[in-house]
């Protein structure tokens, strides 16, 4: 879909309601992506993007983006590459399987454990948390990005720099709903986050990359401290969200927030579209029981979804 036929789609679905900052959210949002070449489309009112071979809305995680099967049709048409649309029906707290990692209230220093009221003290103490323009800051980004992927055990490699110094550029555009957060000691940048805003009800903690040979002087502590207490606190934003259960990759930074700052897995219902041939493959597995060690990771990860997703119907007419 080109440019033109975008923009005036944003223009059809997401401003005929002025007074829905949410909507204008999401479509400054889904813009400042396909404008880095993530494959974006219109459908039943809302913006979708591809991520990670799937279909999946962009807006807050407390909305419902159940769609129907021919809604979730016409997405595939429009997403070539997607094998299946992804869509949830909004927080569910009765459902366990299926989660989103958020927190929706600030925990004041006087409040935290000592232990950690201690290592965000040492963070705040050794580093400067501050918003940060991406064109002022593109060339240290890169090298914070750089040396943050010399720690990942996986084959993932970084965008060069000049993308990401471009990147950087275009969020300056974008600079109403996206956020950029760096941590200085002194001059030069350690950390950095990327944050999506949808109004007063979210925002996404995209990215954090941290410079390794820097994590003695606490980075991680005084960004998300300072990050929660501008958003949470400050901003009066409902609830900060890092993200959905991770299945391709074990994480544990969502486990760090969890354990340090407050997140909190809250339940999501989960509804999944897949092309015919995906879904044959995709109930053949399940059917098999457990993953197999010698199909592909994403192949595996596409059934342990299906598993999860059917947990979390099975949740969700309990509690009803």
């Amino acid at each position: 879909m080109g440019s033109e036929s975008n923009s005036q789609n944003v223009k059809r679905l997401y401003t005929s309601n002025m007074g829905d900052q949410i909507l204008a959210d999401a479509a400054r949002v889904a813009e400042y992506l396909r404008q880095q070449g993530v494959s974006t489309c219109p459908a039943a009112g809302w913006w979708w993007r591809e991520y990670q071979r799937m279909a999946v809305p962009v807006g807050p995680v407390s909305w419902d983006f159940t769609v129907p099967p021919e809604t979730a049709r016409q997405l595939l048409r429009e997403l070539p590459r997607c094998l299946l649309v992804r869509a949830t029906a909004g927080l569910q707290e009765a459902i366990t399987s299926w989660y989103a990692v958020v927190v929706e209230r600030f925990v004041d220093l006087a409040d935290c454990e000592a232990k950690v009221r201690s290592e965000i003290r040492r963070g705040l103490k050794h580093c400067q948390v501050r918003l940060i323009s991406g064109r002022d800051q593109a060339t240290q980004i890169a090298r914070v990005e750089h040396a943050a992927f010399t720690r990942y055990k996986d084959r993932s490699r970084p965008d060069r720099a000049e993308v990401i110094c471009e990147r950087m550029r275009l969020a300056a555009e974008y600079a109403d709903v996206i956020h950029l957060w760096g941590v200085f000691h002194g001059e030069a940048l350690i950390a950095y986050a990327e944050n999506y805003a949808f109004g007063k009800t979210e925002v996404f903690y995209s990215t954090i990359r941290l410079d390794p040979q820097q994590l003695a002087l606490y980075p991680m502590y005084a960004l998300v401290h300072e990050m929660n207490r501008h958003y949470l606190a400050q901003q009066g934003v409902a609830r900060v969200i890092d993200g959905f259960r991770s299945i391709l990759h074990p994480t544990s930074v969502q486990e760090f927030l969890v354990r340090k700052f407050g997140f909190r897995h809250a339940g999501v219902a989960l509804q999944l579209h897949y092309r015919p041939w995906v879904g044959l493959l995709v109930k053949a597995l399940v059917g098999l029981g457990a993953p197999y060690p010698f199909l592909p990771g994403a192949v595996n990860a596409v059934a342990t979804q299906e598993r999860l997703c059917r947990s979390a119907r099975v949740e969700h007419g309990r509690a009803r």
